[in-house]
């Protein structure tokens, strides 16, 4: 997950977002707090932990969903 993780990061850095390494241990917090069980809920505590305002959003949802497609996290056969 840490690899996940630091992938997105970098990847909403490349688009010019400017994350510190502050906000990628609280995100890396809200992932351990959150699980991935439910994958709205982890997009919503990683955009609060990453991101300075609307403005980045757009940006963050494209790569979210790269970085954390649909199936991640769930059993084999459920979603």
């Amino acid at each position: 997950m840490v690899t996940r993780l630091t992938g997105l990061v970098d990847a909403l850095r490349a688009h010019g977002l400017r994350i510190g390494t502050g906000e990628t241990v609280d995100a890396a917090r809200a992932v351990e707090a959150l699980g991935l069980a439910d994958r709205e809920l982890l997009r919503e505590g990683l955009a609060a932990t990453l991101l300075h305002g609307a403005g980045g959003r757009p940006v963050f949802d494209a790569v979210f969903d790269l970085y954390f497609p649909g199936r991640v996290g769930l059993p084999d056969g459920d979603g």
